[in-house]
């Protein structure tokens, strides 16, 4: 059994990364959610060790891990303790005196 598969990691382009911070599912309060807190498969930056391992691509693992994603600027990635992580479009603040 191999130790560790590492998923390829993703290039997400703007529109993409805006796509996925106006996401909002079951899981969470806020939309944006790319990976959550409580999950058991290995969701974007998570790695999973798994019992007796996985199979990934016909090869035997003892866990995997799946990188966060390259993003578009004018986005960040977030964590929200015990929610999980999450994408968000930067906003600009503009300051009047």
């Amino acid at each position: 059994m191999k130790e560790l598969y590492t998923y390829p990691q993703e290039t997400w382009d703007a529109e993409k990364c805006l796509k996925a911070s106006k996401a909002k599912d079951h899981r969470s309060a806020y939309p944006g959610m790319i990976a959550s807190s409580s999950s058991m498969s290995p969701e974007y930056g998570k790695t999973i060790r798994y019992n007796g391992g996985t199979i990934i691509e016909d090869e035997h693992y003892e866990s995997a891990h799946r990188p966060l994603p390259v993003i578009a600027s004018g986005f960040r990635i977030i964590n929200r303790p015990t929610w999980g992580t999450y994408i968000i479009k930067e906003q600009t603040c503009t300051r009047t005196s």
